[in-house]
């Protein structure tokens, strides 16, 4: 949806510093610029991302309520998969589509319940991460078809995050699953953690493996009326890589990102579906008419938050000034 503020007062070059309370345009600028850093190779292909990303959200247009409330009217993102400020906007877009998809489904079958199942492997290292990414998306399409898991499970919203460790230079992917169950689960198709464990064993090859996660949504106690809805919906609207993995602030308040881990995960994820919906919450996201997040052409401007509308008093155009690392109106 495109909210149009027409006849508007426009604001720009007051030399005012953005202040948002929902968002620090400025050090999501300051990592997107890191990272662009680290993709500054000869080679084409690094080249063209790289420039790509350092050009990202560097004007920025917002509406403006009375009480200097903001929201993002125009901006243009780079969708860069690795570019922090747009895998913040990418997160923000997965938790209001898992937020309305599971509404949807919830009026249509209202004693659904949740759970939230967490899936590891063993780590790996860069060379081997592209494959085992292939060979976990085959293994939990083999977990959801067995006999077992098919009774149980009504649907559900699968997640990949991939993380570093950098003491062993190798990558953690795993997938958080958000498991939509019907209201008997527990009493007459309850699958335990041990059977879950036992099932990804099985479904991977992996008999190493030692745990699996599973636990049912509740409520976030420290968000006031918070439900298990949006619970949910926070734990799996995480995007696959974490820039808190490959990205430190130096003493001078610059930001820095480990060139290797970068350009190792941007492989890794490369041409992957990191999301997937699947059972009756594909079929109420495809119902809801929802845009694909992983898309190329992915909105990243309205990406749901609190129905995008403002009472709008104003427009203010921001830009990122390089010298003084801020954006100025």
């Amino acid at each position: 949806m495109t909210i149009v503020y027409q006849d508007l007062p426009v604001f720009h070059g007051t030399g005012e510093i953005l202040k948002d309370s929902k968002t620090d345009w400025r050090v999501l600028k300051l990592k997107t610029v890191a990272v662009s850093k680290s993709f500054d190779q000869p080679q084409k292909y690094w080249l063209g991302r790289s420039q790509r990303m350092f050009d990202c959200g560097s004007t920025l247009e917002f509406a403006v309520d009375p009480h200097g409330n903001k929201r993002l009217l125009r901006a243009l993102f780079c969708r860069d998969r690795m570019c922090p400020s747009c895998q913040r906007r990418r997160s923000m877009a997965i938790f209001h589509q898992v937020k309305s998809v599971c509404l949807s489904a919830q009026k249509e079958h209202p004693t659904l319940k949740y759970l939230m199942l967490t899936l590891t492997v063993p780590n790996v290292s860069a060379e081997r991460l592209p494959d085992e990414i292939k060979h976990m998306t085959a293994s939990f399409k083999r977990l959801m078809e067995r006999a077992e898991v098919k009774r149980g499970i009504k649907g559900f919203f699968r997640a990949l995050e991939v993380t570093y460790n950098g003491d062993r230079d190798d990558y953690h992917p795993h997938f958080h699953i958000l498991l939509a169950v019907p209201s008997n689960y527990f009493t007459k198709n309850y699958i335990t953690q041990n059977r879950w464990l036992e099932l990804w064993r099985e479904s991977t090859r992996y008999p190493e493996i030692t745990q699996v996660d599973i636990r049912v949504i509740k409520p976030n106690k420290k968000r006031e009326n918070s439900t298990s809805i949006e619970s949910a919906a926070a734990e799996v609207g995480k995007y696959a890589t974490k820039p808190a993995n490959y990205v430190c602030e130096l003493p001078d308040g610059n930001f820095y990102a480990h060139a290797k881990a970068v350009k190792d995960l941007a492989m890794g994820i490369r041409h992957k579906r990191l999301i997937a919906f699947g059972g009756i919450l594909k079929e109420h996201h495809k119902l809801l008419n929802l845009q694909d997040v992983e898309s190329d052409s992915v909105d990243l401007v309205h990406v749901g938050e609190d129905d995008d509308a403002i009472e709008a008093v104003m427009v203010q155009i921001y830009r990122w000034n390089i010298g003084l690392r801020q954006y100025m109106n």
